[in-house]
């Protein structure tokens, strides 16, 4: 594995072996920046050899990817260097530095060709896509959350007022319990009143039997009645007093009751608030999430509305493909723009194909124009991009 380390615009690396040719999956690399490329995004390592470069992007700090196996064929030099870029159009940019390819021995007449690694379109491409699936996925599962949430707000809603009747029910007990008391008290109250109007009577009735022996008679009946009415007095007071204190046990039980039921009361209304908090929250961020995939399909739809093709046929000709030694070769005018791949017209399916082995070789002198070199003239296209005018800065 190759570390490279990126301080300020200073690249570096460091091997644990050394990188043999021919490899392919195998030799991997990972990337760590400084403090200062932390709000710099696409961070690309670009590896080229023999004049052809090939892009690795969306780097993550500290995570493996593999090295392009093409700039593994056979022994020689790589160079390898990095850039970034920036929400406000500025590009972060690093040293180019030689990495050593020994020989490998390795034969591969017998074997298939393999398939190209992707160009930079096509990889930040597949990263939209894949941003867009995970805000896709986000968004579902947010959907699934706010449902749930709401289901078990529903449920504590039912509760929640299961609980606030139990409540009035307990207080309306409660109500009547004390009324029962106040009652049962008044009773007491009234037999005590009884029993000394029965004492009274009694006294009454033995003067009136030594007033006069016409009357004795009576006077011991209503004697006899006085002390029945004294008994029963006193026995319906202690009934009364027994119902009392049988009222009061009540009431205090009801009482511990009502202040369970409150307790719980409270909990169920707190629990209540925060599930609507909850539910809040997951809105908002279900709602987050949607505009993020929204604004990823925009920037979908306008990189590929920015970008356009140029295309060739196969005629030999002085304006088009023309003999060079064992290959030919066509020059092209781009106008400058960035070229993401070049295709081969496939007329048998009428569709386009990547074209792995093509060398492209820029006009350095006014960099509007790029010559394509191939071992036979083939019909096909350039993609190209209108990339935005950025601003290179030290970091």
């Amino acid at each position: 594995m190759i570390k490279f380390r990126i301080f300020k615009q200073r690249l570096s690396y460091y091997g644990d072996s050394e990188v043999v040719a021919d490899s392919k999956g195998y030799l991997t690399f990972t990337l760590e920046t400084s403090e200062d490329w932390a709000n710099y995004v696409g961070k690309t390592v670009q590896f080229t050899k023999n004049g052809k470069t090939y892009n690795v992007t969306n780097i993550s700090d500290g995570v493996e990817y593999p090295v392009p196996w093409e700039v593994l064929v056979g022994a020689g030099i790589m160079q390898v260097n990095a850039f970034a870029v920036s929400m406000d159009n500025k590009r972060a940019t690093t040293n180019e530095i030689d990495i050593e390819i020994i020989d490998s021995g390795f034969n591969e007449d017998s074997l298939l060709p393999e398939d190209p690694t992707p160009d930079i379109f096509e990889q930040y491409v597949q990263q939209v896509q894949e941003n867009a699936d995970k805000a896709v996925k986000a968004a579902d599962e947010a959907k699934k959350a706010q449902e749930a949430s709401q289901n078990i707000k529903n449920q504590i809603d039912v509760i929640y007022q299961n609980v606030k009747d139990v409540k009035s029910n307990i207080e309306d007990l409660l109500h009547q319990v004390q009324e029962s008391t106040n009652t049962a008290y008044q009773y007491a109250e009234a037999a005590k009143t009884s029993a000394e109007a029965a004492s009274k009577s009694e006294t009454e009735a033995g003067r009136y039997a030594g007033e006069s022996k016409i009357y004795s008679q009576n006077a011991k009946q209503s004697e006899t009645n006085a002390k029945q009415s004294e008994t029963n007095a006193k026995l319906s007071e202690e009934n009364s007093k027994l119902n009392a204190d049988k009222t009061q046990a009540n009431t205090e039980i009801v009482l511990s009751i009502k202040e369970s039921i409150d307790t719980i009361y409270a909990d169920i209304q707190t629990r209540h608030e925060n599930i609507q908090e909850i539910e809040k929250d997951l809105t908002n961020k279900a709602e987050n999430v949607n505009m993020q995939y929204l604004q990823i399909q925009e920037w979908y739809e306008k990189f590929h509305q920015a970008a356009s093709y140029l295309e060739f046929t196969d005629e030999i000709s002085e304006d088009l493909w023309v003999a060079d030694g064992d290959t030919y070769t066509i020059e092209i005018y781009t106008s400058g723009k960035a070229i993401l791949n070049i295709q081969m017209k496939d007329e048998a399916n009428n569709q386009y194909i990547r074209v792995p082995f093509v060398d492209m070789e820029f006009n350095t002198m006014t960099d509007k124009s790029v010559t394509l070199r191939a071992i036979y003239p083939f019909a096909g296209r350039l993609c190209i991009y209108d990339l935005m005018e950025g601003v290179t800065e030290n970091v």
